[in-house]
């Protein structure tokens, strides 16, 4: 019955999402609905735009908090892992080698230098942040570390664009919330691990920035960049649509030489994103001869499989309710399906109050990633649901007391599975 219900709200929140969204863009780009009111948009005088030093200071209170948790890492190492022995840097870099990781650390040295009963495992994974973890790795020698700086700075440039996001439609107290929260998140301490989350934050948010502004140039190098970093990036075309059809209205007094025109003008940089896709997909070839070997990979290695997304919450009640250990359905499925519920319930939140855009974003990026059969990093990737955090932002911003409760949850999550990551529990 459980599992039913879940099912059904599923389907009802991103289905029914889906129709107002294609409503409301449709209505926004002029096509003459009955009744239809523009959405009140934001004066541009009325915009914060924050300034060089402000960016830096966020850049670097954005670095120094993975010091930080760099340092509490340490000390989770010191007390929880070393087993007593005789502390060794090289251990303690190690211990973030975890999963994905291992692969991550290969890859700069070649997808076809490791093979496994074989399969050439790492085509699974996406290159852009090994290949920037290789030129980071040519100051510093020990690649480990190297990673956890490439990941650093890929989060705090991205917290910096997402906070002059934000400042276009929001206000500025809403922009420093977004960024707080997103950063103290119950997973973001992935952010700075050697996984792709940071440098997937950071081209998904530089690429909605660029977009926003309507430099669509930028937005198409950015764009690509996503598409380079994790499947779900060359997703970001939609959205960018969206706001294209919306910012020209093209179906308002309708006019096909002026639209091929825009579209050659603008538009078409937006076709730099499946570019980016088609560089992975050589790369699968060269490699292999198949273009799509990353799909039998995963399905052959990670048991991995598409299914219909709105089966996601209900397989987590059952994994819930299966023979799973205590420990990894609280690790992986008990937050896996709280935060799924919580992205739905951000969703629909913002459906009237974000712009479209983003709230486009949100429900592919939901859909993508919840049509897979076996749910091991959901949490994960839902860290990186950025419109979810802006509406949660706003809200906090709005609410003293729901931002002590969030922030204080947050903080203390992030601390017990952070923890529980390092030292080997099922947290991928």
């Amino acid at each position: 019955m459980i599992e039913i219900l879940l099912k059904a709200v599923s389907l009802l929140v991103v289905c029914g999402s889906i129709v107002y969204l294609l409503w409301k863009m449709l209505g926004s780009a002029g096509v003459p609905w009955k009744n239809w009111k523009e959405a009140p948009v934001r004066p541009a005088e009325d915009r914060y735009v924050p300034g060089k030093k402000e960016c830096a200071a966020i850049f670097g209170c954005a670095m120094l908090f993975r010091v930080f948790m760099v340092t509490a890492g340490f000390l989770i190492f010191c007390a929880f892992v070393d087993g007593g022995s005789t502390f060794q840097w090289d251990q303690f870099f190690g211990q973030w080698i975890k999963w994905d990781a291992t692969s991550y650390v290969r890859i700069p040295d070649g997808y076809d230098t490791v093979q496994e009963n074989g399969n050439y495992v790492m085509l699974a994974f996406f290159p852009l942040y090994s290949w920037a973890l290789k030129l980071v790795h040519f100051i510093i020698p020990n690649i480990n570390a190297a990673a956890l700086l490439t990941s650093a700075l890929c989060y705090s440039t991205g917290c910096v664009f997402l906070y002059k996001l934000v400042c276009m439609d929001y206000s500025r107290e809403t922009a420093r919330k977004a960024v707080v929260l997103i950063s103290i998140s119950p997973f973001a301490f992935f952010y700075g691990a050697i996984m792709t989350e940071g440098m997937f934050l950071m081209t998904s948010v530089l690429t909605l920035y660029f977009v926003r502004r309507h430099r669509w140039a930028l937005a198409g190098v950015f764009g690509m960049l996503a598409a380079l970093s994790r499947s779900v990036g060359v997703f970001l075309i939609f959205p960018a649509t969206v706001e294209f059809l919306e910012t020209y209205r093209p179906f308002d007094h309708f006019n096909l030489k002026n639209t091929i025109l825009l579209v050659l003008k603008k538009w078409s940089w937006l076709l730099l994103l499946p570019a980016g896709t088609c560089i992975y997909l050589y790369i699968n070839y060269r490699v292999t001869g198949n273009p799509l070997d990353f799909l039998r990979l995963q399905e052959v290695v990670w048991n991995e499989v598409t299914r219909p997304f709105f089966e996601m919450p209900a397989s987590l009640w059952g994994f819930i309710n299966g023979t799973y250990s205590t420990s990894t359905k609280v690790c992986m499925f008990v937050p896996g399906l709280i935060s799924l519920l919580g992205v739905y319930a951000f969703l629909v939140a913002g459906l009237k109050k974000s712009r479209t855009m983003l709230s486009v974003w949100l429900v592919i990026y939901v859909i993508v990633n919840t049509s897979i059969s076996w749910p091991l990093s959901l949490c994960r990737y839902l860290s990186c649901a950025v419109p979810a955090f802006i509406t949660l932002g706003d809200g906090c911003a709005k609410n003293r007391k729901l931002d002590l409760a969030v922030t204080i949850s947050f903080a203390v999550l992030m601390g017990i599975y952070f923890t529980g990551y390092l030292t080997g529990k099922q947290i991928m």
